[in-house]
């Protein structure tokens, strides 16, 4: 397609998924519009502290994601899990949530 550009020889990031990257050219950068989203791969009470997503290639090492009206504030990813998780964050009040919830980056 004449509206495509093929780049060879480009080291993958290890984390990519989808859009979560732009490629320049030259170099990577994270897209900032890119919000990630997985899914529940099991129910949690409103006190759990690690949540499992099945693969956390879709999110940014620390930061928030939102499950229904609450919002979760995590430390790190582990390849299966969000950690340190902060639950009930901005206000929101923490929640039970059941397998195949939408978790999204926010």
């Amino acid at each position: 397609s004449s509206n495509v550009t093929l780049h060879t020889g480009v080291e993958a990031k290890s984390d990519w998924f989808g859009d979560k990257y732009k490629y320049n050219g030259s170099s990577w950068s994270a897209n900032t519009s890119f919000k990630g989203e997985r899914f529940l791969q099991a129910d949690i009470n409103d006190s759990v502290t690690t949540i499992n997503v099945g693969k956390t290639n879709a999110f940014t090492s620390s930061g928030t994601v939102q499950i229904d009206d609450e919002k979760i504030t995590y430390t790190g990813v582990d390849g299966t899990n969000l950690t340190g998780c902060t639950r009930g964050a901005a206000s929101t009040s923490a929640a039970i949530h059941t397998s195949n919830d939408s978790v999204t980056q926010i």
